[in-house]
C-alpha cells in the first residue's frame, strides 16, 4: 500500500452530503424531496458533519463552525418543493430533467456542501435509516462522483514528489559536506536517499496509474461545474441593483484573496484559466437556455 493509499483508506468510511442524498434517492427509488423531508423530520443534526481536507485529515465540525445538516437539507427542500417534488435523483444525468432554476439552486447547495461528509458507521447506527442504506451492496457514489476527487489526488501526489525531491537534494548536499571519516553518517544518508528515491518512484507510478484510468469528469459534468462557477462569479462581482455594491469589485480581487491563502493547485494562472472557461461555458449555456 502506497503512502497516499494509507491516507485515503480511513476516508472510505465517509460519504459526502451529495452522495448520501443520491444514495438514498436512487437506491430506494424515492423522490429526493421526500427523502429530504423524511431526514428533516428525524433531525440528522445529532449525527453531524465531518470535513476531509486536502491532506486527507478528518475532523468533526462543531455546530458553530459550519452550516448544519438541517440548513443544507432545507435548501435542497426549497429547491424542489414547487416543481420537482416527485423527481428521483437516479444519476448525474437526471439533473437535466430539472428546470434551470431548480437545477441551479440544487447544484449551488451541493457545491456549498462539497466538503461536508457523514460517517457511514454513524449513519448505520441511526435506527430511522434501517433498511434504507445499502453501503455493503455497492459503491456509494456514482461513477463520476468520488468522495476524494482524482484531481485532488493528483495534486497531492505531485506536491509530495516535490517535497521528496527537495529532501533528496538536501541529502545529496549533506553527503558532499561529510568527510570520509564519517562512515556511519554516510551510510545513513545513503539509506535515506534510497528510501526517498523509492517513495518518489511509488508516487510517480500511482500518478501515472491515475492518469491512465481515465477516471475524470465527463464533459457533461465538467460543463455543469463550470456553469456553476460562472454563476457564482456573476453573483460575487455584479450587483443586483446599481446602488448595492457587490461582495467583490472584480475577478482579480477574488483571485488575489484565494492566492493569499497559498492553497496548493490554486495559483493565479490556474484560477484565471478556470474562471475564463467558466464564463465561456456559462455564456454558451445561457444562449442554449434562451434560444427561441
Amino acid at each position: 500500500m502506497s503512502l497516499i493509499d494509507r491516507l485515503i483508506e480511513p476516508t472510505k468510511d465517509y460519504i459526502s452530503f451529495r452522495d448520501f442524498l443520491f444514495h438514498l434517492s436512487s437506491n430506494n427509488n424515492e423522490p429526493l424531496y421526500e427523502v429530504v423531508t423524511y431526514l428533516l423530520h428525524h433531525d440528522l443534526n445529532s449525527i453531524g458533519f465531518y470535513g476531509v481536507d486536502t491532506n486527507y485529515k478528518i475532523t468533526r465540525f462543531e455546530p458553530f463552525e459550519f452550516n448544519s445538516v438541517t440548513e443544507f437539507l432545507k435548501e435542497v427542500q426549497k429547491a424542489l418543493e414547487i416543481s420537482a417534488c416527485k423527481w428521483v435523483f437516479s444519476s448525474s444525468e437526471s439533473l437535466d430533467e430539472l428546470i434551470q432554476s431548480d437545477r441551479r439552486l440544487l447544484t449551488t447547495t451541493f457545491m456549498k456542501a462539497m466538503q461536508s461528509y457523514f460517517k457511514k458507521s454513524e449513519l448505520l447506527s441511526f435506527k430511522l435509516l434501517d433498511g434504507l442504506l445499502h453501503f455493503d451492496a455497492e459503491s456509494i457514489a456514482d461513477a463520476d462522483s468520488n468522495s476524494v476527487c482524482v484531481e485532488q489526488q493528483l495534486d497531492e501526489a505531485l506536491e509530495k514528489i516535490d517535497r521528496l525531491m527537495q529532501s533528496l537534494a538536501d541529502s545529496n548536499f549533506l553527503i558532499g559536506t561529510l568527510t570520509l571519516g564519517h562512515n556511519e553518517q554516510l551510510a545513513a544518508a545513503n539509506a535515506k536517499i534510497k528510501q526517498q528515491e523509492q517513495d518518489i518512484k511509488k508516487l510517480n507510478e500511482q500518478l501515472n496509474k491515475k492518469a491512465d484510468t481515465g477516471d475524470i469528469l465527463s464533459d457533461r459534468n465538467e460543463k455543469s461545474y463550470q456553469t456553476t462557477i460562472g454563476l457564482l462569479l456573476e453573483l460575487m462581482t455584479i450587483p443586483k441593483v446599481e446602488s448595492v455594491r457587490p461582495p467583490f469589485t472584480s475577478e482579480a480581487v477574488i483571485i488575489g484573496r484565494i492566492t493569499d491563502k497559498s492553497i496548493y493547485g490554486q495559483g493565479k494562472t490556474t484560477l484565471e484559466t478556470r474562471f475564463r472557461d467558466a464564463k465561456i461555458t456559462l455564456e454558451q449555456t445561457k444562449k442554449k437556455a434562451f434560444k427561441p
